[in-house]
Order: structure tokens, then sequence, then C-alpha cells
């Protein structure tokens, strides 16, 4: 079993995200580094979806830094399983994988 981060590399249009832990158990750290935010207006959208499409959890942020750190807590009726953290912003998108393990 694998337990630590999932990391991307950030390119200069895109999105860098960091989770952990992973695996989790409905509550994860994420840490969202934008590149070019001069070009980024408006808000981020975060959603964790399962490999069918649907939706558990979603919030907008106001694009105010390049630099987002939250915690987040998922329902308890989120099973255990994998899922994906999708960040958007704009044409920019960046999605990592996530394991719930309840």
């Amino acid at each position: 079993v694998y337990t630590g981060t999932t990391e991307q590399v950030a390119t200069d249009s895109s999105i860098l995200i960091k989770l952990f832990p992973n695996p989790n158990s409905g509550l994860f750290t994420h840490e969202l580094n934008m590149a070019r935010t001069d070009e980024n207006s408006g808000r981020l959208n975060l959603q964790v979806i399962n490999s069918l499409g649907q939706i558990f959890y979603e919030k907008n942020i106001p694009l105010i830094q390049s630099q987002i750190s939250e915690e987040v807590v998922l329902d308890g009726s989120v099973q255990t399983g994998l899922y994906f953290l999708r960040v958007s912003c704009g044409e920019m998108v960046e999605t990592t994988r996530m394991m719930l393990l309840r």
C-alpha cells in the first residue's frame, strides 16, 4: 500500500496539484499552484468525481492568489474506492487520482 502524496509537475499553462495523504479516509488536504495567474480571472472549480463521472464534492474558489491550500472533508456516504480530484480554471484542467479507504 502506497502512503504519501500525489503530485504533478506544473508547466507554464497548468495547475500543479498536491494531495495528501493518499490514500485517505475522506479527510485530505490539497495544495494548488496556478501557473500564469495573470491570464486567469474568476474562479477555480474543484471536484471529487468517480470513474463514472459522478460528482461527490464540488467547490468554487475565488482566484485571489496563485497558491491555494485547503482541507477537504468528504461526506460519510462516499464509499471506499478510486476517485479523481479535478481542478479547472478557464481552459486549464488538471486531474489527479485519490484512493478513499473507509
